[in-house]
């Protein structure tokens, strides 16, 4: 008679995630440095985003999920900084939106 193997799983981390606005864009900025192109994976569509880090100890997605309004996808830009991943997201319609 044998024992059956059960892998334990880990719950991942979430890194700390920075969101502000203006009338005519969204920031967001996901503190995690040491990233690379090749480890960050961002889709933008006009209503969804989504944010995954290939990195073992995180929880991925980062972020996913539907946008309040619709965003200009063509003018979206992804930023890998040392320390950070930085998306902006350009509004369709330029006005605050009273969430995410």
């Amino acid at each position: 008679m044998t024992a059956d193997v059960v892998k334990s799983a880990t719950i991942g981390r979430k890194p700390d995630i920075k969101i502000c606005q203006t009338d005519a864009l969204v920031l967001i900025s996901v503190m995690e440095g040491g990233l690379t192109e090749e480890s960050v994976n961002v889709l933008i569509e006009p209503r969804n985003i989504s944010i995954e880090l290939a990195v073992d100890e995180i929880e991925n997605p980062v972020v996913a999920g539907k946008l309040f309004e619709i965003v200009e996808k063509q003018h979206c830009r992804v930023r890998i900084k040392e320390d950070s991943v930085i998306i902006k997201l350009r509004k369709k319609a330029p006005r605050k939106w009273p969430s995410i």
